[in-house]
């Protein structure tokens, strides 16, 4: 239930967390800061080794719904699991969340009212929004994902004159989603199993008509790779092995898709080649690295998706 104005609003609220080996004070701070701000928390937990301490620090607690899961499925499928469990319950809005995440306290709140505002107001076809996004190492902002060619525009300065403002796409974690919009427009790309799951699944609402915002007054920490590297003008995120055959797998499989920008395109390609590279110059195991990749080529060309097949 949110709130507008001091006045109580009936459209009910879940967030979905998903987790896989969770750091549980991180994932205790996520369900503090929610409880208060939703209706329901529905945890889906992908097979995690330490789930029975998982369970036990949440079995207990009000509001929070524990789905344990046998095998790890991948993100897309949980929160898929997640988002139809909440339409199940009519719920009319949902937030998913990285295990990792922590939200603001006035959040949730937020969203819902510029939400509710651009819908009733401006008459817009609105699917969701989510927060601006911070490096949790370098504490630096990310820019909003709004793209001219293979670009990122050129935001000089977010001021909260507007608190909005409109992007290509958003970051799975902290995306508060209108669940009417998702029921024509489609879920999860389960195939992807972990990354580009965002990415697509935004284009696709952009290719229905439908707008997604992030707000800049609303803030989240993002973390980025397994590991960094400053190359002096630029840090980029680099992943190890398993985690690079999805990047480069899903997004040769992106390639196919037709409503993601070919600017969109060009820059994953050189970010992925570049990231390949510069793994090869640090890393100790280069074997592995090729191998996986030599696999993650093959399989994207020939559509073997899902989790990986060793």
């Amino acid at each position: 239930m949110a709130r507008s104005g001091g006045v109580v609003i009936k459209k009910k609220v879940a967030a979905i967390i998903i987790t896989y080996n969770p750091d549980l004070t991180i994932l205790r701070e996520s369900y503090t800061s929610l409880y208060k701000q939703v209706d329901k928390i529905i945890l889906i937990d992908n097979n995690s080794t330490n789930y029975q301490e998982l369970k036990k620090l949440f079995e207990k607690k009000e509001k929070i719904k524990i789905v344990p899961l046998s095998d790890n499925i991948g993100l897309a499928a949980a929160q898929n699991l997640g988002l139809n469990l909440a339409i199940k319950n009519n719920y009319t809005y949902a937030i998913l969340f990285d295990q990792d995440s922590v939200l603001q306290d006035n959040g949730i709140n937020s969203f819902f009212f510029e939400f509710e505002k651009l819908v009733s107001e401006e008459k817009l076809n609105i699917v969701a929004i989510g927060p601006s996004f911070f490096d949790e190492k370098t504490g630096r902002r990310f820019r909003p994902t709004k793209f001219i060619g293979p670009f990122l525009y050129p935001f000089r300065k977010i001021t909260t004159k507007n608190p909005l403002t409109e992007v290509d796409f958003l970051i799975a974690s902290g995306c508060f989603i209108k669940l009417e919009c998702i029921k024509s427009a489609g879920m999860m790309t389960e195939s992807l199993f972990i990354d580009y799951i965002d990415v697509e699944w935004s284009y696709r609402m952009r290719s229905y008509g439908y707008k997604l915002y992030i707000h800049n007054d609303i803030h989240m920490s993002h973390l980025v790779g397994e590991s960094r590297v400053n190359l002096g003008l630029k840090t980029i995120s680099l992943h190890g092995p398993l985690r690079r055959y999805y990047l480069f797998r899903n997004y040769i499989s992106i390639l196919k898709v037709r409503y993601i920008p070919l600017g969109y395109k060009i820059r994953e390609g050189f970010f992925n080649i570049g990231r390949f590279l510069v793994s090869m110059i640090i890393t100790k195991n280069r074997k592995t690295l090729i191998l996986y990749t030599i696999k993650a080529i093959k399989d994207g060309i020939n559509n073997e998706m899902g989790k990986y097949k060793g």
